[in-house]
């Protein structure tokens, strides 16, 4: 894999490990499709979810997901 999907990766699993839920599940029930759909439509991870967390951390989530809209990975 690359770099920037990579980093995508590390941003889901920090999103995560700090929120709780999956930012393309939070409901904890869509299918892998499910969640392919919504990586297409809305590929922004739900940030609201990470209000408790420092700055700090809320940032560097953002950074990981940035990875992928700035480099124009496609994921289909």
């Amino acid at each position: 894999a690359e770099a920037p999907v990579d980093m995508w990766g590390v941003g889901v699993v920090l999103f995560i490990m700090l929120a709780g839920v999956h930012p393309y599940d939070l409901e904890c029930c869509a299918t892998d499709e499910d969640i392919a759909e919504t990586l297409l439509c809305k590929p922004e991870p739900p940030m609201e979810h990470l209000e408790d967390i420092s700055e700090s951390a809320r940032d560097l989530i953002k950074h990981r997901f940035a990875f992928i809209f700035t480099t124009g990975i496609q994921f289909d």
